[in-house]
């Protein structure tokens, strides 16, 4: 049985019996399998920040601290996205409540575009996520000192790290 049928399964598996039937995985590892068992078992990743925040935290390798608040990076926030697309061919829904500490946690470390997975209602941002994604692949290079140069260089190490953390997995993101 592979970690991808396991959490493909109707019904949650406890976190004792993925221990048991993945003992080769690291503790980093099998956290980050109960941080994508929850995500497709229950609500709760999607309406609490601090629970979202845990579970970000786990599918990038860090060990969760729930008592505390720890932050975390938008390359961290950006590649929970990436994970959590890749679970369901459905769209999660995010509570207002993910959406702004999502929003916070960002402009807080200079990144003004959001994942497109939030769906922003509003058309505030400074720049759009598909406006940096296409300075990014098209540029002109080098990037200059615009907002949307900064954004798109930003953008451009949040993709470095997403496939840095894919080839790292010793089991395969892609599995999903």
């Amino acid at each position: 049985m592979t970690v991808a049928e396991v959490l493909k399964e109707p019904e949650p598996y406890l976190p004792e019996s993925i221990r048991m039937l993945f003992p080769q995985l690291t503790e980093p590892e099998l956290e980050k399998v109960f941080a994508l068992n929850t995500l497709l078992h229950s609500a709760q990743p999607f309406e609490d920040f601090y629970v979202f925040e845990d579970i970000v935290l786990a599918l990038n390798g860090i060990s969760p601290d729930f008592g505390t608040m720890q932050g975390c990076t938008p390359e961290q926030i950006f590649y929970a996205f990436y994970l959590a697309s890749k679970l369901s061919s459905e769209p999660f829904y995010y509570d207002w409540e993910i959406k702004q500490w999502v929003r916070f946690s960002l402009n807080n470390e200079g990144v003004y575009f959001y994942p497109p997975e939030l769906r922003y209602q509003d058309k505030s941002p400074i720049v759009t996520y598909e406006d940096v994604e296409k300075k990014s692949i098209e540029g002109p290079f080098p990037l200059g000192e615009t907002v949307l140069d900064i954004q798109a260089s930003k953008y451009l190490a949040i993709q470095t790290y997403i496939n840095t953390m894919i080839t790292r997995d010793s089991w395969s993101s892609k599995e999903f």
